[in-house]
């Protein structure tokens, strides 16, 4: 494995020559460090771990941008997306696990928060929640993308 950093601020790792499950733990080891907003690109020669690393990707919330076949080498590139004033409650907590303390610490149970405005406090957007709960929502995006 090969890490490296383009000009444009890209991070490229290289997980050419490893395969199956050490391939898939190495790229969600490098993966789970990337911060909010940042993009990366793998590159990888194991076609029978491709498609599984792809579905991955996207179920841990990543933007696929590219992802291409040249010679034998897939070279997919990603984006951690970060979570802003309109993004859904439901949805960062579908993406990003490790928010759902810090909703409950709020006091946001899903149940009957923001029902008040016909939603359930879950399906409110992160600006909605904020104003329901009278929080800051610069403060509130930076903790949540620190969290992720």
């Amino acid at each position: 494995m090969k890490l490296s950093r383009r000009e444009d601020g890209t991070i490229v790792g290289d997980f050419q020559g490893l395969d199956g499950a050490r391939l898939q733990l190495t790229v969600k080891n490098f993966i789970g460090k990337l911060q909010p907003g940042t993009s990366a690109e793998i590159l990888m020669d194991d076609p029978d771990t491709h498609e599984p690393i792809l579905m991955a990707l996207r179920e841990w919330g990543f933007e696929i941008l590219q992802n291409t076949l040249n010679n034998g080498t897939f070279r997919i590139k990603v984006r951690k997306p970060k979570i802003h004033a309109k993004t859904r409650v439901y949805e960062v907590m579908r993406r990003y696990p490790e928010t759902t303390d810090y909703f409950l610490e709020l006091g946001l149970c899903g149940c009957s928060f923001g029902e008040s405005a016909g939603k359930r406090g879950i399906e409110l957007t992160i600006e909605e929640l904020a104003r329901e709960k009278g929080l800051d929502l610069k403060k509130l995006l930076e903790e949540l993308n620190r969290r992720i």
